[in-house]
């Protein structure tokens, strides 16, 4: 929510918008250098965040409450100036022990406390590893999308698999940002698409395909920075069942940009177009 004031300096002064916009994508991109290095930028990070936690909550029991057990930047980071304050109002209350069961009235608590409720919303979070399923996805020859994923989802830029041609992904595997925009990494995506699909236009085919020694490159490449990154050191919605990253890219936003600025020939085949077929009079 922005104030009077400010909404007339956006709308008025040129240039602050942009100068805003900038100052938010490096902000962000040293949001991801913390990330990458836990042990040292991501030391500052997590005081920064310890200092505005002390700051907005003065009740140390509640802080205890609510004080992360994990590697700063290992899960989602929050961005709000107003979420803290609101567990301290007084008609707020903050449980954390586990829910045992539901009673007529509302829930009863692991010590065994009840408590009346008028309306229980089930926050039971989404399935962020499994991207296009429950869709079930065929590719060239019947090829299963999820049978390709059973290892864990991968895709050449977060955006395209072999054996599926000119199918597309935008958010795809290891395209979502920890301390960015994802706006962002759409754009990004969806300029190299486009630029997929004129290539299959100027060369009047009928599809175009990553190349399999590509993309298995490109996801090993991506798996190994991970290494050392605070994103491998706890539990979150980033890693599958197997412990890899699949959703979150590894590096910066910049970075993301320039390797999927310019759409490399060489990392695909194209699929002819079949000609019609001739009938002998």
């Amino acid at each position: 929510m922005y104030p009077p004031w400010l909404k007339a300096i956006f709308k008025y002064v040129p240039g602050v918008e942009r100068l805003r916009r900038v100052g938010l994508f490096f902000y962000g991109e040293t949001l991801t250098l913390g990330i990458r290095h836990p042990r040292t930028w991501g030391k500052l990070g997590w005081l920064r965040s310890a200092i505005f936690m002390r700051w907005q909550l003065r009740d140390p029991e509640l802080r205890r409450k609510v004080w992360p057990d994990y590697t700063w930047g290992c899960k989602r980071v929050l961005f709000s100036s107003w979420f803290l304050p609101a567990l301290q109002r007084p008609n707020v209350e903050l449980v954390t022990d586990r829910v045992e069961r539901l009673s007529e009235r509302g829930i009863v608590t692991a010590d065994g406390t009840e408590r009346e409720l008028d309306c229980l919303i089930y926050g039971t979070g989404f399935r962020t590893t499994e991207f296009m399923f429950p869709m079930e996805i065929s590719g060239a020859e019947g090829h299963s999308l999820r049978s390709a994923w059973a290892d864990g989802p991968h895709a050449h830029l977060g955006v395209a698999v072999p054996g599926f041609p000119s199918l597309f992904f935008m958010y795809g595997p290891n395209t979502n940002t920890s301390g960015g925009s994802i706006i962002f990494y759409e754009e990004v995506q969806a300029a190299y698409i486009r630029q997929a699909l004129e290539h299959v236009r100027a060369h009047g085919a009928a599809a175009i395909e990553v190349r399999a020694e590509i993309e298995a490159a490109s996801d090993r490449e991506t798996q190994s920075r991970f290494a050392g990154t605070a994103w491998t050191q706890c539990n979150s919605w980033y890693r599958d069942d197997t412990g890899r990253v699949v959703t979150n890219w590894p590096g910066y936003m910049r970075d993301y940009a320039q390797r999927a600025r310019t759409l490399d020939p060489g990392d695909y085949r194209l699929i002819p177009a079949r000609k019609p077929a001739t009938i002998a009079a």
